[in-house]
Formats: C-alpha cells, sequence, structure tokens
C-alpha cells in the first residue's frame, strides 16, 4: 500500500486503520508526506517555521511507529504551496516512486481534497497524474459519505471545518471499501492520532473524547471516475512553476 498525502496527520485522520490492517496482514506500507504541515499553528504560536516542521515530522514518525510503517518520504514542499511547484517534476517523482516499490494500492485525496485545502486538491491531482503515468496499482480515494456528511453536518458548521464549502460527498454504492474499526482499532487509531498532539489536541477536546472517537471510527474510499482522471489531466487553475525541494526520508 501507498499513501500519498498533503501534510502530516491526513494519513492518521484518514487512512491509519486501513493501513494498521496491511501491516497487520503481513504486507508493507510506503507513505509519501508532500508538505511539513509547519502552517498548521495559530499566528500566535511562538515557534519559528523550521521548528513547526520539526516537530511535525517527530509527530508522523511516532504516529505511524504506532502501526509499524517506517517507510516516510517527506518531500518538504511549502505547506500551503503543492500547487505553486513544477507539477511535471513532482508528478515524475512521484510516478518514480510507484514504479519502484510496485503497490497494489494507492490511497490519496479525491477531487475535492476532502476539506477543500488546497493542498489537498493539489496533492489528488499529481497523485493522478503519477498514478496514470506509472501504470501500477489501484487508485483508491478518501471519501465520505454522503450519509457520513449529513450525520455530523451540525458539528460541521460549528466547527467550520471545509474551507470551501461541504464536499458532496459519496453515496454507498460508489463506496469499494469501507473499513469499520473494532474497539481495538479504534484505541490504536485514536493513539495514532494522539502522536500528532499539535494537530488534534484542540479538535478532540472541543468534540470529547467519545464523540471524536465516533467521529473517526470509519474509513471510505472510491474508484476514480472518468471524469475524475479528465480533470486531473487538465491544466491546473494556479500555475504550476518551480522545482520541487529535495526529498527527506525518515
Amino acid at each position: 500500500m501507498l499513501g500519498i498525502w498533503a501534510h502530516p496527520d491526513d494519513e492518521s485522520y484518514l487512512s491509519a486503520g486501513l493501513m494498521a490492517r496491511t501491516i497487520e496482514a503481513g504486507d508493507r506500507v510506503t507513505l509519501v508526506t508532500l508538505t511539513d504541515g509547519e502552517g498548521g499553528f495559530g499566528d500566535d504560536d511562538p515557534r519559528s517555521f523550521g521548528q513547526r516542521s520539526q516537530l511535525r515530522r517527530r509527530e508522523l514518525t511516532a504516529a505511524m511507529a504506532r502501526i509499524g510503517v517506517s517507510d516516510i518520504r517527506l518531500l518538504g514542499l511549502p505547506d500551503g504551496g503543492v500547487a505553486d511547484h513544477d507539477g511535471d517534476h513532482l508528478v515524475a517523482v512521484l510516478a518514480d516512486i510507484i514504479r519502484k516499490e510496485r503497490p497494489e494500492v494507492i490511497m490519496t485525496f479525491g477531487p475535492d481534497g476532502i476539506t477543500g485545502h488546497a493542498d489537498h486538491v493539489a496533492t489528488w491531482r499529481v497523485a493522478t497524474r503519477a498514478w496514470l503515468a506509472a501504470g501500477r496499482g489501484d487508485l483508491r480515494y478518501a471519501v465520505h459519505t454522503t450519509d457520513w456528511l449529513a450525520e455530523w453536518r451540525s458539528v460541521h458548521d460549528e466547527l467550520g471545518i471545509w474551507m470551501t464549502g461541504e464536499p458532496a460527498g459519496a453515496d454507498a454504492a460508489s463506496v469499494v471499501l469501507r473499513v469499520d474499526l473494532d474497539d481495538r482499532e479504534l484505541a490504536r487509531k485514536r493513539a495514532v492520532l494522539g502522536e500528532h498532539a499539535s494537530q488534534t489536541t484542540g479538535i478532540s477536546s472541543l468534540l470529547g473524547e467519545d464523540v471524536y472517537r465516533r467521529w473517526i471510527r470509519c474509513e471510505t474510499f472510491r474508484r476514480p471516475t472518468p471524469a475524475d482522471l479528465a480533470a486531473a489531466l487538465a491544466p491546473a487553475a494556479i500555475g504550476e512553476i518551480g522545482p520541487v525541494m529535495a526529498g527527506a526520508s525518515s
């Protein structure tokens, strides 16, 4: 399994349960994270961007250690700037990883980026293009179902979760993989997210522990549609310029 995500903690919220099951089944997981997530702090945070990057890298490593994922590729793109980098070069970097690692399944965002975050949407685009270029494995998009969105709509509205409005969601018929975590798996996923303390402590405290656990319990995925693939191959709305930064593995 190969996961391609924008920020540390994306992988944990959207696929920690699936990654853990994959590892327990004796299979490998490779994680590619495009940015360090250094922008995910309040304006009053006293740390430099370099210190924030290092903190989030440490959190990611600790989180993945909880489920046995050690192959972590951090590409070091600026948080908030994935779409501003050379799309073709980044696609080539990701396609090369796919060819070398030969994953059976590749997990990433769908076109809505779950929350509408520009980095998430840009990650969908380059990951999809890389998959098409490499011609290897089955691509799956992390999604929320329409039923799940309806269940949690009042909470999301109160918290202001969505950056560009609520995603359309996926109907049940389009979901090809649904991971409903049992109590043991949920406790493990909660521990994984707990390692991302700089990002998860606030929202878990705000929701309350019982509600937070229900909120993270299910992971769902769908296949890309022909329209998704055509959109990924179309010119990006934001100009993609500049070289990708050198990757670092941890």
